[in-house]
């Protein structure tokens, strides 16, 4: 209960910074699934949530005049992800909780999120022959901040509710800040799809077409998230 309460009074705050009205649906929005802070704590393979992965980074961005530490303050205001996700995905009815820091592990800062997001309907026919895809869908995200060294990490874990299937995968972005020698800052990113339950054996053909499609659009969030911080630094 007192969780409830810490988590409305800080999206009440936020919602009267920018104008938007805080609203019951809001509210039951962000405590919908309680139990989704402790299942989006885990990255893809078992890793910890902010642990880097393996693989090379699907694409990077350099960031110029611009240091580390000014990004971390930008990205630790509470308009930053509400900006993001409003230029980016066009969301609506954005409901986020302020940055607080993790009990169980001091120095990551955490946040939630839930807002609605339109949604392409340019699907293959193999997909529109086997599933109706809604215009829209609603979407919890979870944001990890940390700062490691010289380093910023932040990861993004993504459920999106009303896509075919959407309770059955994750999307786990981390986008690593590095600075670069020569001045300005690196800004990689990685995306990866946690399947969290199989798919029917009639429905096999659509994994492919989801991990696709999804890291595509997620690669194109880079640089919408750049110039929005750049702006806030300024």
């Amino acid at each position: 209960r007192k969780l409830s309460r810490t988590m409305s009074a800080a999206m009440t705050r936020m919602h009267s910074e920018e104008g938007s009205p805080f609203t019951e649906r809001n509210h039951r929005l962000m405590t919908l699934e309680p139990q989704l802070s402790g299942v989006f704590a885990d990255a893809p393979g078992g890793r910890k949530g902010t642990q880097m992965p393996n693989e090379k980074p699907l694409i990077e961005e350099m960031v110029q005049g611009l240091t580390v530490e000014q990004l971390r303050v930008a990205l630790r205001r509470d308009d930053s992800i509400p900006k993001v996700v409003v230029r980016g995905r066009q969301a609506q009815n954005v409901a986020a909780t302020t940055w607080s820091e993790s009990k169980r592990s001091p120095g990551m800062f955490v946040r939630k999120a839930n807002f609605v997001i339109p949604l392409p309907q340019d699907f293959p026919k193999a997909v529109t022959r086997l599933v109706a895809v809604p215009t829209e869908t609603s979407i919890t995200a979870v944001y990890r901040l940390t700062v490691q060294g010289d380093q910023l990490v932040l990861t993004v874990q993504v459920c999106s509710h009303d896509v075919p299937y959407g309770e059955n995968f994750r999307v786990h972005e981390t986008l690593r800040f590095k600075p670069l020698p020569t001045g300005g800052v690196s800004v990689e990113k990685w995306v990866e799809i946690m399947w969290v339950a199989a798919l029917p054996w009639t429905h096999g053909i659509l994994k492919g077409i989801i991990e696709s499609k999804t890291k595509a659009d997620a690669a194109k969030d880079l640089k919408n998230l750049v110039t929005v911080l750049q702006e806030l630094v300024r």
